[in-house]
């Protein structure tokens, strides 16, 4: 690791500069507007200027790279500094600068909850420098990254011509590109993409900058509670899903961002004595960056300007005029400055955002049946626990921020702050961010559209609120000194375990590291043993940031044909025809792998080779498809992979129905059936086994809970066993081929017993009691059993109000053809 950074001294070097220009640039554009003198002595100005930073060296990079297309990577820097500089120079030279500033001892605070919120920061940089790049949204807007690295040319994204890059990666996004074009100007400060380690510090730089606005708003609205700053910023940077996402380089942080930047401008530019088209354009600017955030940064205005009504003297027709006056103005100032991708999005996609590419959007793959299953939100209870009151319910995700919020209501009528002056308004303007998020997504679950709740990242956005009305509301030293202890138990949970990693990784560099990573196995494969000119149809795409190989996204819409046929050989034919030579399986499951011939082509060892598997993870070697091949698997109602659990005949050729195999089929017996309450959402963190008993074959499995609450938690498992022959056949793969029937969202888990593995998961997949084909609930996955195994476990399970029927489950010994 020291090897590398002293690499990345210059390029670090440049990095600072550049965020010291864009703080000085953030702080120039800030400090010209009218802060109410009690959000000017509190920092509030001092917050926004610098949080505004990283914002404006993406907008910087976004302009640079539309007005000098393909120009040198030296000269598309130099300009991006010197836009900053100039604009730094300016507010020094104007006093803008100056008025945004206090004195110190007035902004740092102190205490244990000071001190923890630090120490998180310090854990966060020591994540980005000593993990590598994993998560998988992060390495596709890593991919991205590249991509216009490679281009510096801002018509390369959205990723929509996979053809033209060297990875095949295709991305129709609808987000704007203000975070990709950071970082591939961290790209182009390193002289490569190879290295992650400055897109890394991105995140983290943007939730710095949320922290804080939350602490100096929370400062101006308590002043007679000098630790609520300090607390405000703990809760925020403390809660699980956001500090996590901030570490793996997800986006996250960047709406979060633009939310906190906007509340700080309804909130602190002065309502009561600035002119209204100053206010409005300090409101309408913030608005607008915070649009080039992300796709779901349109919810920012429509969250934040309705708060105006709330705001000013007099009553109601009185506060509807002013907030006329001022909000109007500030959505066109906002339009102007952040509509720009929103107006492109409409001529590529026919919307200004979208979540539905061409291959979501095939009724054959059942997208929203998969979404609605694996999420758990098929239930209206579900819809309304999970979704709905999610920030409640996902302590694994919130913590305990959005409950600590409720404590507001304990308060009375009393507003947050003493002082008379814009601090008044700042608990309404929070309870009406989170109010009107809510009430968005009720009428969006009530219009069928599930976007607001589907997933837990969604309602990070209202963390900046929810912290700031929690440090508020918790008057109680106890209370404060109890959450404290916990939030410090869980930094130090989080040091401990990454220092001992560092220790045990001593003088690794970030390859070595990698190699810890289950998944990286099947990409260095790719890279080593697999030749260069190789296509990978890849059903993770993310992963092959560090593969080297051109791959097909299973997103591609050139695929469409392939997700057409029905059988493997001629699903094969198309895939040849697109040049691919491999396959690159995870060990879960996605639509395009059951409601189409891939998993049946996978499972057929006359049509694909098992090159590589481990941890679950595998590459497929396509075989060699000729005209008379494709021919033959027309019109045929089987395939080889699905009579290999009937007894059919060995050794035929593609489509006919024969499978290649070497033994008869062993059937799984013993069945058990085992209740367990999981806590800990999708991620199943911790299981109390609630009791087992024996299971008749065949039988139907329901779910034991018979309230419509708590669903997620609900966890039915059915395990059963197939002893291995002692001398093996000459079978060097299996086939596990289930048929299933029910309702709900299974997952099958094999566990080699005597081999010294731990158990994985080879396959799930959503089950629709209306489904028909023979296909319709078959699971079938090859996989490769260690030597030494002396019996195979074979675990199935199906969670909420669900059920399930096994009608076969059978191991088949498959030999090459």
């Amino acid at each position: 690791m020291t090897a590398q950074l002293l690499s990345l001294a210059l390029p670090l070097s440049g990095w600072l500069l550049l965020m010291a220009l864009a703080s000085g640039a953030g702080l120039a554009l800030v400090g010209a507007w009218p802060w109410a003198p009690g959000a000017r002595a509190a920092g509030v100005a001092l917050a926004a200027g610098l949080a505004c930073a990283p914002l404006l060296a993406a907008f910087a990079a976004v302009v640079v790279m539309w007005a000098l297309p393909g120009a040198a990577a030296a000269w598309q820097l130099s300009a991006i500094f010197a836009m900053l500089g100039v604009v730094t120079l300016v507010g020094v030279g104007s006093g803008a600068t100056r008025r945004t500033l206090v004195p110190r001892a007035a902004l740092l605070p102190r205490g244990p909850a000071a001190v923890l919120t630090w120490g998180f920061f310090a854990a966060l940089l020591l994540d980005c420098a000593a993990v590598p790049l994993i998560q998988n949204d992060a390495l596709e807007y890593a991919t991205a990254g590249r991509i216009l690295f490679d281009s510096r040319d801002l018509a390369s994204y959205p990723v929509l011509q996979p053809q033209l890059h060297a990875s095949g990666f295709f991305g129709p996004w609808t987000h704007p590109p203000l975070y990709v074009a950071l970082l591939a100007q961290g790209f182009a400060l390193q002289g490569g993409s190879e290295a992650t380690v400055l897109m890394r510090l991105v995140a983290p730089w943007c939730l710095a900058g949320a922290t804080a606005c939350v602490a100096a708003m929370a400062r101006w609205a308590n002043p007679a509670r000098p630790d609520a700053a300090a607390l405000a910023a703990l809760l925020l940077v403390s809660t699980p899903l956001l500090y996590l996402g901030a570490a793996s380089a997800l986006i996250d942080t960047l709406p979060v961002l633009g939310l906190a930047l906007s509340l700080a401008a309804v909130a602190g530019l002065s309502v009561l004595a600035s002119p209204w088209w100053q206010r409005a354009l300090g409101i309408g600017v913030m608005l607008g960056l915070a649009l080039w955030t992300h796709s779901q940064a349109v919810l920012v205005p429509l969250l934040i300007l309705p708060l105006l009504f709330l705001q000013g003297p007099g009553r109601w027709p009185a506060r509807l005029a002013t907030a006329l006056k001022v909000g109007v103005p500030a959505l066109a100032i906002a339009l102007l400055v952040g509509g720009a991708p929103y107006w492109r999005n409409v001529g590529l996609f026919g919307s200004p955002i979208s979540d539905n590419p061409l291959i979501f959007a095939l009724p054959a793959l059942d997208w929203p049946g998969y979404f609605k299953l694996q999420r758990g939100l098929a239930s209206t209870a579900e819809l309304v626990q999970y979704g709905l009151l999610k920030p409640w319910f996902a302590i694994e995700a919130y913590a305990f921020v959005f409950w600590l919020a409720l404590l507001v209501f304990m308060q009375g009528r009393q507003p947050l702050a003493v002082q008379q002056d814009s601090a008044v308004w700042l608990r309404p303007l929070c309870l009406g961010v989170i109010g009107l998020y809510l009430l968005g997504a009720v009428l969006s679950v009530a219009l069928g559209v599930d976007l607001m709740v589907r997933n837990e990242r969604y309602m990070l956005i209202l963390l900046p609120a929810a912290a700031m009305l929690a440090a508020g509301a918790m008057n109680w030293p106890l209370l404060r000194g109890a959450m404290v202890v916990l939030i410090g138990l869980q930094l130090a949970v989080l040091l401990v375990y990454r220092l001992g990693q560092l220790n045990s990784e001593r003088g690794a560099g970030e390859g070595a590291r990698l190699q810890r990573w289950p998944p990286y196995a099947a990409l260095s494969h790719l890279k080593q043993h697999t030749p260069v000119a190789s296509v990978v149809f890849s059903m993770k795409p993310a992963d092959m940031f560090y593969s080297a190989r051109t791959m097909v996204s299973y997103l591609d819409p050139r695929l469409v044909p392939f997700y057409a046929e029905r059988e493997p050989a001629p699903a094969a034919a198309r895939l040849s025809e697109l040049g691919v030579t491999h396959v690159h399986m995870p060990d879960y499951w996605l639509p395009p792998v059951y409601h189409s011939a891939l998993a049946a082509l996978l499972a057929d060892p006359v049509l694909t080779d098992l090159a590589f598997e481990a941890n679950g993870y595998q590459i497929y070697r396509l075989r060699g498809i000729t005209d008379k091949d494709k021919d033959k698997g027309k019109g045929k109602g089987t395939s080889a992979s699905a009579s290999a659990g009937a007894g059919a005949g060995t050794g035929a050729g593609p489509g006919t129905g024969a499978p290649a195999r070497c033994g008869e089929a062993l059937n799984f017996e013993q069945w058990r059936r085992s209740r367990e309450f999981v806590l800990g959402g999708r991620k199943n963190l911790w299981r109390v086994k609630l009791g087992q008993m024996a299971f008749a074959a065949g039988e139907e499995s329901r779910s034991w809970n018979p309230t419509p609450l708590f669903l997620r938690e609900t966890n039915t498992a059915l395990t059963a066993e197939v002893a291995l022959p002692k001398v093996r056949p000459a079978a060097a793969e299996w086939l596990l081929r289930l048929e299933l029937e029910g309702e709900g969202y299974v997952q099958a888990h094999v566990h080699p017993r005597g081999a010294g593995v731990a158990p994985r998961l080879v396959g799930d997949r959503p089950l629709a009691g209306a489904d028909v084909g023979a296909e319709s609930g078959v699971l079938q996955r090859r996989f490769r059993i260690e030597a030494g195994a002396q019996r195979l476990d074979l675990r199935l399970e199906h969670r909420a109000d669900s059920r399930l029927r096994v009608r076969l489950a059978t191991l088949v010994p498959l030999c090459a053809p």
